[in-house]
């Protein structure tokens, strides 16, 4: 039992910096898990702590069970297919070859895809995809804010071949999301699809599943056995097929399979036993660099992973100049990925919308990054004792609206940031940072429903008896949304948060691991990003399959821990 928790030294400047940064995450996660759970306040939603702590208990508990059930049956069949090793054998090196042999074996068995699991794969997502769209045609309804602006004016265009697309022009990081849903809806308009509105539900239920897809396949890479799949599985379904946000098609939900590919792709790249071949790694890096560019543009919070795994690779390995000569072509074929999906965009925005959207447009109405800075840095009260902590503020809005040229709103949001800056002072400042900080980690429902307007219609577009059931607990403005499924959200997400600061206390030497290192970094570093910009919950959601990753080395932490003090149980008996 000691041995499995004891303390590893650094060896190295960089093992020093990442456990530096380990702890430093540890204890920011604690905090936020800890006034998540006791001083939450959420401003669209009061959470029961008792409610939370009893779902979270029975939901964790569940979840522990299922865990190792699946581990115990596991570790069953293994047990018949090979002869445990004599504990009462003196020599250590034959223990250790026998052990490494059968472990080869077992691992090779478990990676190898046959046609029977293809199949049980295939099938497993067909019934979820088709649960899924049983369970959102059930309260889906018309969306508004950005989400719905976006939606009506692909329908608009495809049915009049006009919109009004000036949104664009002050907004332009929606144009990829827009030009993927025209693309979409006009397959569907051929195909004689007639609830477009549904369709794009679908859409997104799609990239929800291939995140789904690849947040399972990373477990598999990660741990390489079924009970930790399973168990990744089940916290997918009930954290990403099953949310509330499944009926709304916007950047959050649809770009939720960027980080989570950019990290399964770094593991390929790096595993040596299944890309050894040149071409095909340097094949895989061009991908990689096309799909960050085309990521980057429906979202640029998901190359944040790409920056942690390039501070990881920095800071792990002592460079020579071979690597450095390694390192330099790989980026180069990277750009060139880059250069392949900007041409790629640049081709499709040229048809889609430089008739519409011209440069002298863009030049007066488009908004400078120093607005969402500029957002970043206020507080807006909802009610007595709640608050929005940087959040979109439709006062700021309109004033930066009414100044005609991008230099002329950077100017202006520029001197509000400054103002806003010296009223805080330096205390003021972190106040206000831990604050907002506290915003975007205590919202298990990501905001729903906090969007002005969130939703375009008050009649769902399905009215039976069942659907109406199903809306009495989704829809925010529902008693029982408010009384039980809310909490059951703060529950599942709290279970989270509770993992990944578990994980770290019970395994000491996470740090050496430079995968979930990666993985916290890229969380530490999204929360820097929102901290600096227009933040809230809702933009958690794109890093939902990280939280998972995350959570799953915790319980695996728990599992070694609980094997730990039978094994050494059964030594003294």
């Amino acid at each position: 039992m000691k041995d499995s928790i004891k303390f590893l030294k650094p060896k190295n400047l960089g093992e020093v910096l990442f456990l530096i940064f380990t702890i430093i995450f540890f204890i920011f996660f604690l905090y936020f898990f800890l006034h998540a759970l006791i001083d939450n306040g959420a401003p669209y939603v009061d959470f029961s702590i008792d409610k939370v702590l009893l779902y979270g208990v029975v939901m964790l508990l569940c979840l522990l069970i299922i865990f190792f059930l699946t581990g115990y049956v596991e570790q069953k069949k293994l047990g018949k297919q090979k002869k445990p090793l004599s504990i009462q054998s003196t020599d250590t090196n034959n223990i250790k070859s026998n052990s490494r042999r059968i472990n080869q074996a077992i691992n090779k068995k478990k990676v190898r895809l046959t046609k029977k699991t293809m199949i049980n794969w295939i099938v497993g997502f067909v019934i979820l995809f088709l649960l899924q769209i049983i369970y959102s045609k059930m309260f889906y309804t018309k969306i508004g804010w950005d989400c719905g602006t976006i939606v009506n004016m692909v329908i608009d265009m495809l049915n009049n071949n006009t919109a009004s697309i000036g949104y664009l022009a002050q907004n332009p990081n929606n144009s990829a999301l827009y030009m993927m849903l025209y693309h979409y809806l006009k397959i569907c308009s051929v195909l004689g699809v007639k609830d477009l509105i549904f369709a794009t539900v679908v859409f997104n239920i799609v990239f929800l599943d291939i995140a789904i897809a690849l947040v399972i396949a990373t477990a598999h890479k990660l741990w390489e056995n079924k009970n930790t799949v399973i168990l990744t599985i089940v916290l997918s379904i009930i954290t990403i097929a099953f949310t509330p946000w499944i009926i709304v098609p916007y950047t959050d939900t649809i770009s939720m399979f960027y980080p989570i590919l950019f990290f399964y792709l770094y593991l390929c790249i790096n595993d040596k036993d299944k890309v050894s071949n040149k071409k095909r790694k340097m094949i895989l890096i061009v991908i990689l660099g096309a799909l960050a560019y085309f990521g980057f543009k429906l979202k640029p919070s998901t190359i944040i992973i790409l920056i942690a795994i390039g501070i990881s690779i920095l800071l792990s390995n002592k460079f020579t100049k071979k690597q450095f000569s390694v390192y330099g072509k790989n980026l180069m074929v990277m750009f060139c990925g880059v250069i392949i999906a900007l041409l790629i965009f640049m081709c499709n925005k040229s048809i889609l919308l430089d008739d519409y959207v011209g440069s002298a447009d863009y030049d007066n109405l488009e908004m400078p990054i120093s607005n969402f800075v500029m957002i970043g840095l206020q507080k807006q009260m909802v009610g007595e004792d709640k608050a929005l902590w940087g959040a979109f503020n439709s006062e700021d809005y309109f004033a930066i609206s009414e100044i005609t040229g991008k230099s002329e709103k950077t100017v202006y949001a520029n001197s509000v940031i400054r103002n806003r800056l010296n009223s805080f002072g330096f205390q003021g400042y972190l106040e206000f940072l831990i604050e907002k900080a506290n915003f975007c980690f205590e919202d298990g429902t990501f905001f729903w429903g906090g969007e002005g307007g969130f939703f375009a219609s008050a009649a769902p577009a399905t009215t039976n008896n069942v659907a109406k059931w199903i809306q009495s607990f989704i829809y925010n403005t529902s008693e029982q949304y408010g009384s039980i499924f809310c909490n059951v959200l703060q529950a599942i997400w709290m279970i989270i948060l509770f993992l990944i600061v578990l994980g770290m206390i019970i395994a000491p030497n996470s740090y050496k691991n430079l995968s979930f290192t990666i993985l916290r970094i890229a969380v530490f570093g999204l929360l820097l990003y929102l901290l600096l910009l227009e933040a809230r919950s809702r933009y958690l959601i794109g890093y939902i399959p990280i939280f998972i990753l995350l959570s799953v080395d915790g319980a695996v932490g728990i599992k070694n821990i609980v094997y730990s003090i039978k094994k050494s149980n059964n030594h003294t008996d």
